[in-house]
Protein backbone atom coordinates (compact mmCIF):
# COMPACT_ATOMS: atom_id res chain seq x y z
CA UNK A 1 0.00 0.00 0.00
CA UNK A 2 1.52 3.58 -1.22
CA UNK A 3 1.76 5.49 1.96
CA UNK A 4 0.16 8.63 2.19
CA UNK A 5 2.94 11.92 1.94
CA UNK A 6 2.57 14.81 3.50
CA UNK A 7 4.74 18.12 3.56
CA UNK A 8 6.74 19.57 6.44
CA UNK A 9 4.95 21.76 9.10
CA UNK A 10 6.81 25.34 9.88
CA UNK A 11 7.99 24.23 13.05
CA UNK A 12 9.51 20.96 11.46
CA UNK A 13 10.80 22.76 8.59
CA UNK A 14 13.48 24.43 11.57
CA UNK A 15 14.27 21.49 12.87
CA UNK A 16 15.15 20.20 9.88
CA UNK A 17 17.49 22.93 9.23
CA UNK A 18 19.01 22.63 12.38
CA UNK A 19 18.86 18.63 11.94
CA UNK A 20 20.84 19.21 8.22
CA UNK A 21 23.19 21.51 9.82
CA UNK A 22 24.51 19.74 12.30
CA UNK A 23 24.40 15.97 11.01
CA UNK A 24 25.31 12.98 13.01
CA UNK A 25 24.92 14.78 16.44
CA UNK A 26 21.95 14.14 19.06
CA UNK A 27 21.18 18.33 18.51
CA UNK A 28 17.47 17.06 17.96
CA UNK A 29 16.90 14.63 20.94
CA UNK A 30 14.42 15.28 23.37
CA UNK A 31 14.67 12.52 25.97
CA UNK A 32 13.90 11.77 29.68
CA UNK A 33 12.74 8.72 32.30
CA UNK A 34 9.61 8.26 34.21
CA UNK A 35 10.03 6.05 37.49
CA UNK A 36 7.19 4.36 39.02
CA UNK A 37 7.77 4.20 43.05
CA UNK A 38 6.20 0.99 43.54
CA UNK A 39 6.59 -2.40 42.46
CA UNK A 40 5.43 -2.75 38.40
CA UNK A 41 4.02 -5.03 36.61
CA UNK A 42 6.24 -5.46 33.03
CA UNK A 43 3.90 -7.07 31.02
CA UNK A 44 1.36 -4.47 31.21
CA UNK A 45 3.72 -1.49 31.26
CA UNK A 46 4.89 -3.15 28.06
CA UNK A 47 1.33 -3.27 26.76
CA UNK A 48 0.19 0.28 27.54
CA UNK A 49 3.37 2.00 25.77
CA UNK A 50 2.50 -0.38 23.43
CA UNK A 51 -1.11 1.19 23.39
CA UNK A 52 -0.06 4.21 23.52
CA UNK A 53 2.04 4.24 20.29
CA UNK A 54 -0.98 2.63 18.65
CA UNK A 55 -3.16 5.33 19.42
CA UNK A 56 -1.25 8.55 18.65
CA UNK A 57 0.11 8.26 15.21
CA UNK A 58 2.43 11.32 15.56
CA UNK A 59 5.11 9.33 17.37
CA UNK A 60 4.73 7.11 14.17
CA UNK A 61 5.95 9.76 12.09
CA UNK A 62 8.76 8.95 9.46
CA UNK A 63 10.60 10.82 6.89
CA UNK A 64 11.70 10.24 3.33
CA UNK A 65 12.90 12.65 0.41
CA UNK A 66 10.80 13.08 -2.57
CA UNK A 67 12.54 15.15 -5.52
CA UNK A 68 14.99 16.80 -3.21
CA UNK A 69 12.69 17.55 -0.83
CA UNK A 70 11.74 16.16 2.90
CA UNK A 71 8.50 14.57 3.37
CA UNK A 72 6.49 12.25 6.19
CA UNK A 73 4.24 9.67 6.06
CA UNK A 74 3.00 7.72 9.04
CA UNK A 75 4.43 3.87 9.64
CA UNK A 76 1.66 1.24 11.22
CA UNK A 77 1.97 0.57 14.57
CA UNK A 78 4.02 -2.93 15.53
CA UNK A 79 3.90 -4.52 19.06
CA UNK A 80 7.50 -3.83 20.46
CA UNK A 81 9.13 -5.85 22.81
CA UNK A 82 11.73 -3.50 24.82
CA UNK A 83 15.22 -3.72 25.43
CA UNK A 84 15.32 -4.35 29.33
CA UNK A 85 17.90 -2.16 31.14
CA UNK A 86 19.15 -3.01 34.94
CA UNK A 87 19.29 0.39 37.17
CA UNK A 88 21.47 -0.31 40.09
CA UNK A 89 21.37 2.95 41.86
CA UNK A 90 20.89 6.74 41.17
CA UNK A 91 23.93 7.19 39.98
CA UNK A 92 23.90 4.08 37.36
CA UNK A 93 20.57 5.86 36.47
CA UNK A 94 22.16 9.09 35.56
CA UNK A 95 25.12 7.73 33.54
CA UNK A 96 22.65 5.96 31.36
CA UNK A 97 20.43 8.59 31.03
CA UNK A 98 23.26 10.44 29.76
CA UNK A 99 24.34 7.88 26.57
CA UNK A 100 20.69 7.43 25.89
CA UNK A 101 20.26 11.00 25.49
CA UNK A 102 23.55 11.03 23.07
CA UNK A 103 22.72 8.43 20.49
CA UNK A 104 21.68 10.04 17.19
CA UNK A 105 18.65 8.88 15.00
CA UNK A 106 18.82 7.11 11.32
CA UNK A 107 16.45 10.41 9.87
CA UNK A 108 15.14 8.35 7.43
CA UNK A 109 12.18 6.04 6.86
CA UNK A 110 12.30 4.51 10.53
CA UNK A 111 10.80 5.54 13.75
CA UNK A 112 12.07 8.58 15.88
CA UNK A 113 11.76 7.32 19.43
CA UNK A 114 13.24 4.71 21.53
CA UNK A 115 11.67 3.60 24.68
CA UNK A 116 13.80 1.24 26.94
CA UNK A 117 12.30 -0.05 30.42
CA UNK A 118 14.33 0.34 33.55
CA UNK A 119 14.20 -2.17 36.29
CA UNK A 120 15.06 -1.58 39.95
CA UNK A 121 16.52 -4.38 42.36
CA UNK A 122 13.26 -3.66 44.12
CA UNK A 123 11.21 -4.56 41.72
CA UNK A 124 10.16 -0.80 40.93
CA UNK A 125 10.86 0.77 37.45
CA UNK A 126 10.02 2.72 34.27
CA UNK A 127 11.07 3.40 31.37
CA UNK A 128 13.32 5.93 29.05
CA UNK A 129 12.51 7.81 26.58
CA UNK A 130 14.17 9.30 23.71
CA UNK A 131 12.58 11.08 20.46
CA UNK A 132 13.38 13.25 18.06
CA UNK A 133 12.50 16.99 17.93
CA UNK A 134 10.83 16.56 14.67
CA UNK A 135 7.95 14.40 16.37
CA UNK A 136 7.64 15.63 19.79
CA UNK A 137 8.14 18.90 22.12
CA UNK A 138 7.83 19.42 25.63
CA UNK A 139 4.01 19.40 25.50
CA UNK A 140 4.27 16.33 23.43
CA UNK A 141 6.61 14.68 26.14
CA UNK A 142 4.03 15.08 29.38
CA UNK A 143 1.09 13.83 26.87
CA UNK A 144 3.33 10.66 26.44
CA UNK A 145 4.18 10.29 30.30
CA UNK A 146 -0.03 11.03 31.10
CA UNK A 147 -1.21 8.95 28.74
CA UNK A 148 0.48 5.68 29.28
CA UNK A 149 0.46 6.65 33.09
CA UNK A 150 -3.71 6.48 32.31
CA UNK A 151 -3.52 3.46 29.97
CA UNK A 152 -0.80 1.27 32.79
CA UNK A 153 -3.32 2.82 35.60
CA UNK A 154 -6.92 1.01 33.50
CA UNK A 155 -4.44 -2.02 32.45
CA UNK A 156 -3.68 -2.96 36.33
CA UNK A 157 -7.69 -2.56 37.00
CA UNK A 158 -8.43 -4.24 33.98
CA UNK A 159 -10.98 -1.69 33.20
CA UNK A 160 -12.18 -1.14 29.39
CA UNK A 161 -9.58 1.07 27.01
CA UNK A 162 -11.32 2.86 24.29
CA UNK A 163 -10.02 1.69 20.79
CA UNK A 164 -10.40 5.60 20.00
CA UNK A 165 -7.16 6.82 18.45
CA UNK A 166 -6.10 10.54 19.28
CA UNK A 167 -6.49 13.42 16.83
CA UNK A 168 -3.78 13.05 13.74
CA UNK A 169 -0.99 15.27 13.96
CA UNK A 170 -1.77 15.58 9.87
CA UNK A 171 -4.92 17.72 11.28
CA UNK A 172 -2.49 20.20 12.23
CA UNK A 173 -0.91 19.86 8.88
CA UNK A 174 -4.22 20.91 6.94
CA UNK A 175 -4.83 23.74 9.48
CA UNK A 176 -1.35 25.45 9.29
CA UNK A 177 -2.55 25.16 5.22
CA UNK A 178 -5.19 26.71 5.42
CA UNK A 179 -3.47 29.89 7.79
CA UNK A 180 -1.66 30.44 5.11
CA UNK A 181 -4.31 31.29 2.57
CA UNK A 182 -5.76 33.19 5.80
CA UNK A 183 -7.03 37.14 6.15
CA UNK A 184 -5.00 36.32 9.35
CA UNK A 185 -1.76 35.22 7.65
CA UNK A 186 -1.25 38.72 5.85
CA UNK A 187 -2.31 40.71 9.13
CA UNK A 188 0.38 38.26 11.14
CA UNK A 189 3.02 38.53 7.91
CA UNK A 190 2.09 43.15 8.24
CA UNK A 191 2.48 42.88 12.01
CA UNK A 192 6.47 41.39 11.81
CA UNK A 193 7.69 42.89 9.81
CA UNK A 194 6.21 46.45 10.29
CA UNK A 195 7.54 45.88 14.26
CA UNK A 196 11.07 45.15 12.38
CA UNK A 197 10.93 47.92 9.87
CA UNK A 198 14.80 49.12 10.52
CA UNK A 199 17.26 46.82 10.57
CA UNK A 200 17.69 44.83 13.13
CA UNK A 201 20.68 44.61 15.79
CA UNK A 202 21.76 40.89 17.24
CA UNK A 203 23.34 40.30 20.56
CA UNK A 204 25.81 37.94 19.47
CA UNK A 205 28.34 36.27 22.12
CA UNK A 206 32.19 36.26 20.31
CA UNK A 207 33.57 33.27 19.64
CA UNK A 208 36.82 31.69 21.55
CA UNK A 209 38.30 30.42 18.62
CA UNK A 210 36.57 31.19 15.07
CA UNK A 211 37.97 28.22 13.33
CA UNK A 212 36.21 26.16 15.93
CA UNK A 213 32.43 26.37 15.65
CA UNK A 214 30.20 23.45 17.51
CA UNK A 215 27.34 23.32 18.88
CA UNK A 216 28.64 21.19 21.66
CA UNK A 217 27.70 22.27 24.91
CA UNK A 218 27.08 21.94 28.52
CA UNK A 219 24.28 22.86 31.21
CA UNK A 220 24.92 24.59 34.65
CA UNK A 221 21.80 24.76 36.92
CA UNK A 222 20.95 26.71 39.57
CA UNK A 223 17.67 27.22 42.56
CA UNK A 224 16.43 31.21 42.47
CA UNK A 225 16.54 31.20 46.48
CA UNK A 226 14.45 34.41 45.91
CA UNK A 227 11.39 32.73 44.13
CA UNK A 228 9.16 33.56 46.34
CA UNK A 229 10.23 37.19 46.07
CA UNK A 230 10.16 37.18 42.61
CA UNK A 231 6.44 35.49 42.93
CA UNK A 232 5.21 38.35 45.26
CA UNK A 233 6.64 40.87 43.00
CA UNK A 234 5.32 39.36 39.91
CA UNK A 235 1.29 39.06 41.31
CA UNK A 236 1.95 42.88 42.77
CA UNK A 237 2.16 44.25 39.38
CA UNK A 238 0.32 41.70 37.19
CA UNK A 239 3.19 39.99 35.04
CA UNK A 240 4.14 36.44 34.56
CA UNK A 241 7.98 35.46 36.03
CA UNK A 242 9.00 34.48 32.35
CA UNK A 243 8.12 38.23 31.92
CA UNK A 244 10.50 39.43 34.98
CA UNK A 245 13.61 37.52 34.05
CA UNK A 246 13.44 38.08 30.52
CA UNK A 247 13.64 41.87 31.47
CA UNK A 248 16.54 41.08 34.14
CA UNK A 249 18.11 39.86 31.34
CA UNK A 250 17.68 42.14 29.09
CA UNK A 251 18.78 45.17 31.29
CA UNK A 252 21.97 42.65 31.87
CA UNK A 253 22.96 42.68 27.97
CA UNK A 254 21.69 46.48 27.59
CA UNK A 255 24.53 47.25 30.31
CA UNK A 256 27.50 44.95 28.73
CA UNK A 257 26.75 45.96 25.54
CA UNK A 258 25.00 49.13 25.32
CA UNK A 259 22.60 47.95 22.49
CA UNK A 260 18.93 50.19 23.25
CA UNK A 261 17.33 47.33 20.87
CA UNK A 262 17.51 43.85 22.32
CA UNK A 263 16.19 40.43 20.90
CA UNK A 264 15.51 37.43 22.35
CA UNK A 265 14.27 34.31 21.32
CA UNK A 266 11.42 32.58 23.08
CA UNK A 267 9.65 29.19 22.01
CA UNK A 268 5.61 29.19 22.39
CA UNK A 269 3.28 26.83 22.99
CA UNK A 270 1.60 27.62 19.07
CA UNK A 271 -1.37 25.27 20.16
CA UNK A 272 -4.84 26.68 19.39
CA UNK A 273 -8.22 24.83 21.36
CA UNK A 274 -8.33 21.82 23.67
CA UNK A 275 -7.67 19.03 20.61
CA UNK A 276 -4.39 20.73 19.11
CA UNK A 277 -3.07 20.48 22.78
CA UNK A 278 -4.55 16.93 22.44
CA UNK A 279 -2.03 15.79 19.45
CA UNK A 280 1.50 14.65 20.02
CA UNK A 281 3.88 16.43 17.75
CA UNK A 282 5.96 19.04 17.15
CA UNK A 283 4.03 22.46 17.14
CA UNK A 284 6.07 24.90 18.90
CA UNK A 285 7.15 28.17 16.95
CA UNK A 286 9.83 30.48 18.22
CA UNK A 287 8.78 34.37 18.67
CA UNK A 288 11.82 37.33 18.69
CA UNK A 289 10.94 39.21 21.14
CA UNK A 290 11.96 42.74 20.56
CA UNK A 291 12.86 44.50 23.92
CA UNK A 292 13.35 48.34 23.81
CA UNK A 293 15.71 49.90 26.82
CA UNK A 294 17.58 53.65 27.50
CA UNK A 295 18.83 55.42 30.40
CA UNK A 296 16.04 56.72 32.25
CA UNK A 297 13.59 54.07 31.70
CA UNK A 298 12.37 52.63 34.96
CA UNK A 299 11.92 49.25 35.97
CA UNK A 300 8.50 49.28 36.38
CA UNK A 301 7.75 50.79 33.01
CA UNK A 302 10.02 48.31 31.46
CA UNK A 303 7.86 45.31 32.42
CA UNK A 304 4.91 47.08 31.56
CA UNK A 305 6.45 47.77 28.15
CA UNK A 306 7.37 44.36 27.63
CA UNK A 307 4.30 42.56 28.94
CA UNK A 308 2.21 44.94 26.81
CA UNK A 309 4.83 43.98 23.67
CA UNK A 310 4.58 39.66 24.59
CA UNK A 311 0.70 39.88 24.50
CA UNK A 312 0.75 42.03 20.96
CA UNK A 313 3.23 39.17 19.59
CA UNK A 314 1.25 36.72 21.14
CA UNK A 315 -2.10 37.82 18.98
CA UNK A 316 0.73 37.32 16.20
CA UNK A 317 2.29 33.92 17.03
CA UNK A 318 1.22 31.35 14.04
CA UNK A 319 3.64 33.41 11.55
CA UNK A 320 6.67 31.24 11.22
CA UNK A 321 10.07 32.33 12.65
CA UNK A 322 11.95 30.89 9.37
CA UNK A 323 9.78 32.79 7.21
CA UNK A 324 10.70 36.47 8.85
CA UNK A 325 14.47 35.75 9.19
CA UNK A 326 13.92 35.29 5.29
CA UNK A 327 12.23 38.44 4.72
CA UNK A 328 14.74 40.32 6.70
CA UNK A 329 17.70 38.91 5.56
CA UNK A 330 16.99 39.95 2.10
CA UNK A 331 15.61 42.87 2.80
CA UNK A 332 18.76 44.20 5.16
CA UNK A 333 21.26 42.05 3.54
CA UNK A 334 22.30 40.67 6.50
CA UNK A 335 23.30 36.57 7.64
CA UNK A 336 22.92 36.54 11.24
CA UNK A 337 19.86 35.25 13.01
CA UNK A 338 17.81 37.70 14.82
CA UNK A 339 18.68 36.95 18.48
CA UNK A 340 21.54 34.53 20.07
CA UNK A 341 19.91 33.80 22.82
CA UNK A 342 16.69 31.90 23.43
CA UNK A 343 15.13 32.31 26.65
CA UNK A 344 12.02 29.55 27.52
CA UNK A 345 9.27 28.91 30.45
CA UNK A 346 8.91 25.52 31.43
CA UNK A 347 5.80 24.61 32.99
CA UNK A 348 4.20 21.58 31.42
CA UNK A 349 3.03 19.77 34.05
CA UNK A 350 1.55 15.81 34.14
CA UNK A 351 -0.52 14.44 36.43
CA UNK A 352 1.73 12.87 38.82
CA UNK A 353 -0.24 14.81 41.82
CA UNK A 354 -3.65 13.46 41.02
CA UNK A 355 -1.98 10.12 39.57
CA UNK A 356 -2.88 6.88 42.12
CA UNK A 357 0.14 5.76 40.43
CA UNK A 358 2.99 7.25 42.06
CA UNK A 359 5.63 8.44 40.17
CA UNK A 360 8.17 11.07 38.90
CA UNK A 361 9.64 11.89 36.05
CA UNK A 362 13.15 13.91 34.81
CA UNK A 363 14.01 15.54 31.24
CA UNK A 364 17.38 15.16 30.07
CA UNK A 365 19.63 18.05 28.36
CA UNK A 366 20.97 16.29 24.84
CA UNK A 367 24.38 18.46 24.79
CA UNK A 368 24.23 20.30 22.24
CA UNK A 369 23.15 24.24 21.51
CA UNK A 370 22.13 25.43 18.15
CA UNK A 371 22.08 29.02 19.83
CA UNK A 372 25.00 30.45 21.75
CA UNK A 373 23.15 30.29 25.08
CA UNK A 374 19.93 28.72 25.92
CA UNK A 375 18.57 29.78 29.62
CA UNK A 376 15.50 27.81 30.59
CA UNK A 377 13.13 28.75 33.58
CA UNK A 378 11.68 25.85 35.57
CA UNK A 379 8.82 26.33 37.02
CA UNK A 380 7.78 22.03 36.62
CA UNK A 381 6.78 21.09 40.24
CA UNK A 382 4.53 23.71 41.31
CA UNK A 383 6.28 24.09 44.53
CA UNK A 384 7.43 28.05 45.04
CA UNK A 385 11.06 27.62 43.43
CA UNK A 386 12.16 28.42 40.14
CA UNK A 387 15.13 26.91 38.49
CA UNK A 388 17.48 28.39 35.61
CA UNK A 389 19.30 26.16 33.80
CA UNK A 390 21.36 27.60 31.17
CA UNK A 391 22.83 25.51 28.20
CA UNK A 392 25.95 26.98 26.61
CA UNK A 393 28.06 26.25 24.05
CA UNK A 394 31.75 25.44 24.47
CA UNK A 395 33.18 27.60 21.73
CA UNK A 396 31.49 30.74 23.17
CA UNK A 397 31.74 30.33 27.12
CA UNK A 398 33.83 29.04 30.47
CA UNK A 399 32.05 27.50 32.70
CA UNK A 400 33.12 30.69 34.81
CA UNK A 401 31.38 33.16 33.07
CA UNK A 402 28.14 32.04 32.99
CA UNK A 403 28.79 31.90 36.62
CA UNK A 404 29.30 35.14 36.40
CA UNK A 405 26.33 35.48 34.45
CA UNK A 406 24.68 34.10 36.83
CA UNK A 407 25.74 36.25 39.58
CA UNK A 408 24.99 39.23 37.82
CA UNK A 409 21.55 38.77 36.91
CA UNK A 410 20.69 37.59 40.36
CA UNK A 411 22.58 41.08 41.88
CA UNK A 412 20.11 42.49 39.29
CA UNK A 413 16.89 40.46 40.97
CA UNK A 414 18.24 41.93 44.47
CA UNK A 415 18.18 45.74 43.72
CA UNK A 416 14.79 45.50 41.65
CA UNK A 417 12.84 43.80 44.57
CA UNK A 418 14.59 46.36 47.29
CA UNK A 419 13.52 49.41 44.99
CA UNK A 420 11.68 48.66 41.44
CA UNK A 421 11.56 52.10 40.72
CA UNK A 422 15.12 52.21 39.60
CA UNK A 423 15.83 53.33 35.81
CA UNK A 424 17.77 50.96 33.92
CA UNK A 425 21.06 52.36 33.84
CA UNK A 426 20.72 52.87 37.77
CA UNK A 427 20.87 48.87 38.26
CA UNK A 428 24.59 47.99 39.26
CA UNK A 429 25.72 45.18 37.05
CA UNK A 430 29.15 44.26 39.01
CA UNK A 431 28.10 42.51 42.40
CA UNK A 432 29.84 43.16 45.31
CA UNK A 433 31.79 39.96 45.06
CA UNK A 434 33.58 41.49 41.72
CA UNK A 435 34.21 44.95 43.31
CA UNK A 436 35.84 43.71 46.51
CA UNK A 437 38.25 41.14 43.95
CA UNK A 438 38.86 44.66 41.58
CA UNK A 439 39.63 46.36 44.96
CA UNK A 440 41.97 43.98 46.42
Amino acid sequence: MKKEQKQLTNPQKSIWLIEKFFENTSVSNVGGSLLIHEKVNFDLFEKAINLFIQKNDGIRLCFTMQGGTPTQYVKEPIYQKFDIVDINSKEDLQQKEKEFIQIPFSLFDSFLFTFRILKLKDGSGGFYITTHHLISDAWSMSLLVDEIIDIYSSLLKNEFISDVNYPSYFEYIETEKKYFLSDKFKKDETYWNGLFSSCPSCVSFSQKNPKNSSPIAKRKAFFLENSNSIFAFCKQYDISPFTFLMAVYAIYLYRITGNEEVVLGSPILNRNGVKEKSIFGLFINTLPIKIELKDGLVFTDLIKNISQNQFSMFRHHKYPYPKLLETLREKYQFSNSLYDTIISYQNARNNSQSSDIPYSTNWDFNGYCSNSLDIHIYDLDNNGVLQLYYDYRLDKFEESEIEDIHSRILYIIEQILNNPNLAVHELEIVTPAEKQLLVH
